[in-house]
């Protein structure tokens, strides 16, 4: 069965942004998180999980230059479901949210891990909103840059959503 793919639009008619260019430097890093946060728990996605399937949706992203060391990819052996968000209005952004009434920072390198280092070229596709997962600070003179977004069938499942 086709389905259409689509850039999804907010109701006052603007576009999401269709996908995304990373760079981290020497040093940087992307704290973690599970992309749920921001369906969920930010104010400028609601009406995006109003329209999109949240607990189906992926996350994607080619590698255009991987970094000389570190730059991984960690996924936790820790999902959405067991996690309590308490702070519904600003949970994307104030990593507030709970397991087993503890902030997941203070429990996250208990949860077992796995590590990714994609070469360039490669493309990775993984369940972002159900996986807390974050990435490594970057070490050495290469930059890490990837582009990417996120995927997600709509409420009926007729049609494709695109977005970053």
């Amino acid at each position: 069965m086709s389905r259409p793919v689509e850039l999804p639009v907010t109701p006052d008619g603007y576009a999401y942004t269709p996908t995304t260019i990373r760079v981290l430097k020497t040093g940087q890093e992307m704290g973690w998180h599970f992309e749920n946060q921001f369906l969920h728990c930010t104010p400028g996605y609601r009406h995006l999980e109003t329209i999109v399937e949240p607990e189906d949706h992926l996350s994607y992203f080619v590698v255009l230059s991987a970094a000389n060391a570190g730059g991984e990819l960690i996924l936790y052996d820790l999902e959405w479901s067991e996690t309590e968000w308490p702070d519904k209005e600003h949970g994307g952004t104030r990593k507030n949210g709970l397991v087993n009434g503890q902030l997941i920072a203070s429990v996250m390198e208990d949860y077992d891990q796995m590590f990714l280092s994609p070469e360039a070229g490669s493309l990775v596709v993984f369940d972002a909103g159900r996986i807390l997962h974050r990435v490594s600070a970057v070490e050495g003179s290469r930059r890490r840059i990837t582009v990417g977004g996120f995927l997600a069938f709509s409420k009926e499942r007729e049609k494709l959503f695109y977005w970053s």
